[in-house]
């Protein structure tokens, strides 16, 4: 009888034009957004980058200046400065340079103050501003350590950039590259989808309840199917509703991210901040590598996170009337999945603690605290189990008191339910 009312309930839903539709136009509106969005960013950068600025300097010790005009490049062009702060100051406004850099004369000495005043007339873009702090930082180090006659190979190792890997040994030998803040991040990546999963298609699971609650269909159904098989059952359609249109998606937006990358060439994706330089791979957020264990987690505890927070939806339109109703209680039911998210970080902080490892066990917010776990600590393979069934067993319950709720809800119509009689509903034979 299960397989009867999920069959018909998916079927029901799959073959709907809005299902189509929504399947079918809703990434590829979002690939509009992004191509556009990627095209603004990318044409910003490319005018922004193309500008050329005046900077005019005032250099009170008269060692970095003639540096700067050495290096001077194409976005930077030097122009002479007033001798006065105060006419600079005023060249600024009048347009006739861009930047104005007053650099105080401790700024060449070993050990001196970083301390730079920057004048500009209106407020410069995050690209310029990191551009500008680079080319000063530059020069101002190598004239500090001018100072000290150097051999051109110091110099050289000074300057060279340092590249930190991290690596994981585990108990059985095995390494694993990654950091921490890159683990943490892949945790609130999969933590935000899995909470957008189970708010957008448990709130359907929840109108759908009230649905068939208000129109009285529940009554006749309940006679030949038992309210935990149907619950169950739309549940279960609805989430593979959810899964079917993931996978186009998924697929839909894989296609897309090969046409981008096929379309803009390497360098213009490192420009617009869609991709990391070479040099930089495997820095200081490293992404970690893709784990066979991980992938499998996140595939069960997906559906069981989307179970339990499904059933309570479904609970819930039981016991009220409609959506706006159901509000309250809905942000309520949730927010053990969002506290889930906002602890991701302290699993980076500290994966062993008493409160992340409460978190990976709970079964509201173990579907993402215990991936993230996982990928940050060496969990062994009977906590990762004990989580699981701890999930598993949960769903089951929570899926059977809420169609003991749904079965209660259809002899009291009309009426929201009290917690009273909740109780006496739960606790009846």
């Amino acid at each position: 009888m299960l397989l009867t009312v999920f069959t018909s309930e998916y079927l029901r839903r799959v073959r709907t034009k809005a299902f189509v539709l929504t399947t079918l136009l809703a990434p590829i509106a979002l690939a509009g957004v992004m191509g556009a969005a990627i095209a603004a960013i990318y044409f910003s950068v490319e005018s922004e980058s193309a500008r050329e600025r005046r900077v005019a300097v005032l250099d009170e010790s008269g060692e970095i200046l003639p540096v700067l005009e050495a290096r001077e490049n194409e976005t930077y062009r030097l122009r002479s400065a007033p001798n006065s702060i105060d006419a600079a100051k005023q060249a600024v406004v009048d347009g006739d340079v861009d930047v104005l850099l007053v650099l105080p004369r401790e700024l060449a000495e070993p050990g001196g103050p970083p301390d730079v005043s920057v004048y500009v007339k209106d407020k410069q873009s995050i690209t310029a501003e990191q551009a500008l702090r680079a080319f000063l930082l530059d020069v101002v180090r190598d004239v500090r350590l001018a100072e000290y006659e150097l051999p051109a190979e110091v110099m050289e190792t000074v300057n060279a950039r340092l590249k930190l890997t991290t690596v994981a040994v585990t108990e059985s030998g095995a390494e694993e590259e990654g950091s921490a803040a890159g683990s943490v991040a892949v945790g609130l990546g999969v933590g935000v989808v899995m909470l957008m999963v189970m708010w957008i298609y448990g709130a359907l699971v929840m109108q759908t309840t009230m649905e068939e609650k208000t129109s009285r269909m529940a009554e006749i159904l309940v006679s030949s199917v038992r309210p935990f098989e149907l619950l169950l059952g739309k549940i279960v359609a609805v989430g593979g509703m959810a899964a079917t249109q993931l996978a186009v998606w998924l697929a839909m937006l894989m296609a897309f991210g090969v046409l981008v990358a096929g379309v803009l060439p390497a360098e213009d994706l490192v420009e617009i901040g869609l991709a990391a330089p070479a040099e930089q791979a495997g820095g200081p957020v490293a992404l970690p590598a893709i784990r066979f264990d991980v992938v499998v987690v996140v595939l069960v505890m997906l559906p069981l996170g989307y179970l339990i927070n499904a059933s309570l939806f479904g609970a819930l339109g039981a016991m009220y009337e409609s959506p706006q109703e159901a509000q309250v209680a809905v942000t309520i039911a949730m927010t053990p999945m969002i506290a889930a998210i906002l602890m991701v970080q302290t699993v980076g902080l500290a994966p062993n603690s008493a409160l992340v490892a409460f978190g990976s066990y709970f079964p509201f917010t173990a579907p993402i605290m215990l991936p993230t776990r996982m990928l940050v600590a060496d969990m062994a393979a009977w906590q990762v189990l004990v989580s699981i069934v701890l999930c598993a067993s949960s769903a089951l319950a929570i899926v059977w008191l809420a169609g003991r709720v749904f079965r209660g809800s259809l002899l009291i119509y009309g009426k929201k339910l009290a917690p009273k009689e909740i109780w006496t509903i739960l606790r009846a034979d």
